[in-house]
């Protein structure tokens, strides 16, 4: 597994490398209602765009498998519930069964 996990990571990190060395000159980035010019490397701006990507998709996932693993949890509870109460069920079954076929204390 580590092996796999390095022979991806040691590309990508190549590829990065490659982009952010090929992509130096500087790109001005204006955010208009504030008036504010940002003047940074072209790799920087496509960097944080990627990142955000990746953050806004994990998100969606997260919210969105939200309700399925509410219901998971809802139903391994509910079967702890019905395991216990069998459990319970079963055993004053054989304390009732027991208490009749009891032979009385002998007392002195």
């Amino acid at each position: 597994m580590k092996r796999l996990r390095w022979l991806f990571t040691v590309p990508l990190a190549l590829i990065l490398i490659v982009f952010a060395v090929n992509n130096r000159h500087l790109v001005d980035v204006s955010l208009w209602p504030l008036g504010i010019v940002i003047s940074w490397p072209l790799f920087v701006f496509v960097y944080i765009g990627v990142v955000a990507g990746f953050a806004g998709g994990a998100i969606i996932a997260w919210v969105s498998a939200a309700q399925r693993h509410r219901r998971a949890r809802q139903r391994r509870t509910d079967k702890q519930v019905r395991a216990s109460e069998a459990v319970r069920v079963k055993d004053e079954a054989e304390i009732a069964k027991g208490a009749g076929t009891t032979s009385p204390a002998l007392i002195d």
